[in-house]
Formats: C-alpha cells, structure tokens, sequence
C-alpha cells in the first residue's frame, strides 16, 4: 500500500492528493470540514487509481471509510460505528475488501469498541470469524448522516437538560468543584471554576459553564442566589447581553429565562459547504459546537441552568464591526446587546462579522449561512456602510442592487426583511453637530427601503441626535478612547471614533429597539416589560451605566491589534 500526502491550504479547508511519483493529481477530492473532523489518513489503493480517507463526526461513534476513484470519479462509503479516536485501514488488490480498526480516545492505541476488527467488503466472500462485516453505503447517505450528527447528535436533541449546583433531583444532572467542561461533559469552562455548595454555585469572580449542543436555539432557565447578596448579569457565547445585574438578597432566588442562539460555519443542509471565517473568529466562542454562558458581577452565582431546544421566532443581524459580538473587552457593538432587551420568544442570531462590506458578506457565504436557517416569520436586519463606503469597496449601485437582491432573497424564504442605515461616527463641526462621513450610503439605503417597501430603522439619524445630545467631551466616553494599559493586553492608547464600548453599544441597542418600535414590526410585542421608551436625544448619562468586563482572554498580544473594522 502506498500513502498518498494530504495538502491542506493555508485555512485547511481543501485537500489534493500525491501520486506515487510525488505529482499532484489534480482533482479535487472533497472539501476539508473541520466540524466533521478528518482523521488524517489517505491511502492509496493498491492498483493505483483508488485513494481512500477516513470521514467522522468528531468525537462522535459514527465513522464512514470513502474510497475515491481516479477514473470513475465514483465514492463508496461504507458506515460504521466506533468509539472515536482514530482508524487506520487497509485494502486488497481491486479493493474487494479492507479492514479498519477503532482507535480508544482513553487507551490512544487503535481497538475497536467492542474488541474486534472490522471487515469491510464489496464483494461476497465470507467474513472471517471474530470479525464484523458492513456493507457500503452512498456518499449522499453519508452527507445525510453527517449533517444529522453535526445538527442533532447531543443529550440536548429534543428535550431539555437541567444542571443543579449540589444534589440533584432525578432527572437532572449534579454540579461539583470537579464539573470542567469536555466535548461529552458539560461542566465549567476557561479555566474558571466556582465554589460549590450544596445549594449553589458562586464566586467572588466571573466564571463559565459550557454545555455542548447541536446548531439551534435555546431557552436558557437560570435560578440565581447563593448564600450572599448578589448582583448577577449574564452574558452568552462571544459576550452577547442575556441577563443585566438580576439582584437577589442572601439565601433567596430568583428565576429568570432567556433564548440564545449557536451557529457551527457549515452551512445547513450542506455540510461541505462553510462560512469562510477570519482567523479572529477561529476558536471563537460564537462559531463552535457548545453554548457558553459567562456569570459575573458582584458574587454571581446560580442554583441551577436548564438548557431546553426551542425553535421560536429568530431576528438574523447582518452587518459589520459596529453590529458583529465584539468578543474582547473594550470593544462592543450593539447587536451584541439586543438580547438583553427581549424576552423568551425571540432569538437574537449575530451573524455581523468586522471588516464586512454587503459584498464581502455574500462572498464570504454569511449570506448563504443566513439563509440556510432562516425561516418563514423570521426577520434579517441588515447594516452596511462603513466599510462599502470606502475606496473602491462597493459602489453606490452595487450596493443597492446588493440591497435589492437580499430583501429578494429574503423575501423568497417568508421572511421579513429589515434595513439598518449606519450609525454616524464622532465627527462633530465647530457647532456641535455631526457631519456626515458615511457619502450617500444612508441614503441609498433609505431609498431602497422606500422603493422596496422595506421597514427602515433609522440609525443614522437617531446616532446624530444621540451624539449631539451629548455634546463631544461626553459624547467620547461611547467611543473607543483609552489611555495605554486601560485593560488587560492593551498596550497602546487608542482614539477611535467610528466603534463603540459596552455603553456607547448599549445606547445604540436602544436606538434600534426605539427604531422597531417606531416601525411597528410584530416582534415588539416580544420586547421586556422593563424595556422603557427611548428618545435618542435624551440618552442614559455614562455615569449611571454599569457592566461588568468579561474576563474572556484575547488571542494576541494587544487587543488593539484586532481588525475592528
């Protein structure tokens, strides 16, 4: 048997294989999916014209060795079921046969489940004792059951789970000091851990819980308290705002819900298919396979967390830097707040990325991600401008028809389109007033909106009022102006005045609440009942706005190294 060398480019998403003779062939033999992991193992066959690999759920018990033919162009697949570490496998000459074995993720030496190899056949010869035969099945089958894994395979796939601080009742599971978080163990994460009593858990610090599920929606029931007085806000994944400073009085609790949302990068119903991610998002909290929730504030602690699948209304977020979940403090934008003003019933899904222009979101396949989920009764909002505006980005033309062709596309999957104009940036004239350094695209978008017949929420013009409202010496304190060393890994001070803290964020979620308000959009009634009315030209002042800074750790050196826009 000769190996064939895997060549995976620079985002490991494709693979070419070697002949013997170390030349490329060139075919593509699949797409590289990192969700559905790659064991590593390509083999040529015997005769020279069959390369086979290895296809698995990660960490999954579901397994499908695929054989490729160089002159056919044909796959079979053959489907087995093994504990999840690696496989290695051989063939005979013509491919009539080849066995596998299941590698034991504890032992890390290759056994299968059960103790015996496997045999695996095209033709009818008997299976040798001790052996166990499979018979080869499609590779459209193959997709169907991996698409399955990726979406369902989790103890959380039609019902929900509950986690208890303590002793548990049947029927839930019971949290410890030594309750960390694995792929198959939900538990705490990020290397936090809380004090655990009897009744709660709970500390002096923020601290993570971590549960893996399928790509869905969650109805998120947490019962807060401990033993101390406590003031608990609740952030999910990248830092989106679940929950804002719930009080509770020692010994007491106090129960709250909401609904949060997890995305995988493959698209839905194509598992070969995958959102093209910046190498900031990779290992982000808002693009894996669990949901994260962050307790902090003073002694935050809970009782216990029910995880429960829902498949409520879902409002989609497409935009750029100023909407996308800011994952590192300072940064925030506010699409990464809306949740905080909804209650159960509605799911915010943040699909806005930095750096995006409405071009570059389709051609990147956010778009295509987005409408992979998106359902009738639905609703996309989207902002583009900031980065479309600028030098030989995306013309004013092309950013309408882009327009035009999204409400179409929208439209088309019985949901509710609904257009954002971008926010303003700090640029104040010797009055006080804001100037315009957005070009036309706010207008053009208005002008689709009008044309189209979309629902506008009206940023552009509630940020002005905003701004000016609080003049430019308070108006900063919404932007990105720090000195050096203001936060962990910041070592340059930065004067930005087109992205956002958590207050100026926070202060621009209410602009777009005011904004679905003004619009009459049916997801109003979805809105808390602490939700007051706003008047963007009466905004908060900074000095009452309290929350607490996530402790999630950057990935470079200085956060301000990130491309924030």
């Amino acid at each position: 048997m000769i190996c064939g060398g895997a060549l995976r480019d620079g985002a490991g998403t494709t693979v070419s294989i070697l002949n013997q003779r170390s030349v490329p062939v060139n075919v593509l033999i699949r797409k590289r999916n990192m969700a559905i992991e790659i064991a590593g193992h390509e083999l040529w066959g015997p005769e020279g014209h069959t390369i086979r690999y290895d296809w698995q759920y990660r960490n999954g018990e579901d397994f499908f060795p695929v054989g490729y033919s160089l002159e056919t162009h044909k796959r079979a697949a053959y489907h087995m079921h093994r504990i999840g570490w690696s496989i290695h496998f051989n063939s005979t000459q013509g491919e009539t046969l080849f066995t596998c074995d299941g590698g034991d993720p504890r032992l890390r030496r290759p056994r299968t489940k059960d103790g015996m190899r496997r045999l695996l056949r095209n033709g009818n010869l008997q299976s040798p004792k001790g052996w166990q035969r499979t018979t080869p099945v499609s590779l459209e089958r193959v997709m169907t059951r991996l698409f399955i894994l990726l979406l369902g395979v989790s103890a959380f796939a039609g019902h929900a789970q509950t986690f208890t601080c303590g002793k548990a009742e049947p029927g839930s599971i019971e949290l410890t000091a030594g309750s960390f978080y694995g792929a198959a163990a939900p538990g705490f994460d990020l290397n936090t851990v809380p004090e655990v009593t009897r009744k709660s858990c709970s500390s002096d610090r923020p601290f993570f819980f971590s549960a893996t599920v399928p790509e869905g929606s969650y109805r998120v029931t947490v019962v807060l308290g401990s033993e101390q007085a406590s003031s608990t806000t609740v952030w999910s994944e990248a830092r989106r705002l679940m929950l804002e400073r719930v009080s509770v009085k020692a010994n007491h609790s106090v129960t709250r819900s909401f609904d949060a949302n997890v995305r995988v990068p493959e698209l839905a119903g194509d598992a070969s298919a995958r959102v093209k991610l910046k190498p900031r998002e990779v290992g982000n909290l808002d693009w894996d396979t669990k949901l994260t929730l962050e307790f902090n504030g003073d002694h935050p602690g809970f009782r216990s967390i029910t995880i429960e699948p829902i498949k409520d209304t879902t409002i989609y977020l497409a935009g750029d830097s100023t909407v996308v979940d800011q994952d590192v403090e300072p940064w925030a934008a506010w699409g990464q707040m809306l949740p905080r003003f909804f209650r159960p019933g509605v799911v915010i899904a943040n699909h806005a990325e930095s750096g995006e222009t409405i071009k570059s979101f389709g051609g990147e396949q956010r778009f295509a991600k987005v409408w992979s989920l998106i359902q009738p009764g639905d609703y996309l909002f989207m902002q583009f401008g900031h980065n479309d505006m600028k030098p030989n980005a995306v013309s004013l033309d092309d950013y309408k028809r882009l327009l035009v062709e999204a409400i179409k596309r929208t439209r088309d999957k019985g949901a509710v389109p609904v257009l954002v104009t971008s926010m303003n940036r700090r640029t104040f004239d010797v009055n006080g007033k804001i100037t315009n350094s957005l070009a036309g695209y706010p207008d053009a978008m208005r002008e689709v909106a009008r044309d189209q017949r979309v629902a506008l929420i009206d940023l552009n013009a509630m940020s002005k009022s905003l701004f000016e409202a609080l003049k430019p010496d308070e108006s900063i304190k919404a932007f990105m102006h720090y000195p050096a060393n203001s936060f962990p890994n910041q070592t340059e001070a930065i004067s930005d005045d087109t992205h956002f803290n958590k207050y100026g964020a926070y202060e621009l979620a209410r602009c777009v609440v005011h904004g679905i308000r003004e619009a009459k959009l049916p997801v109003r009634k979805w809105l808390r009942k602490d939700v007051p009315e706003f008047n963007p030209a009466q905004p908060d002042a900074e000095r009452t706005f309290d929350l607490p800074a996530t402790p999630i750790p950057p990935k470079t050196a200085n956060v301000m190294q990130f491309p924030q826009t």
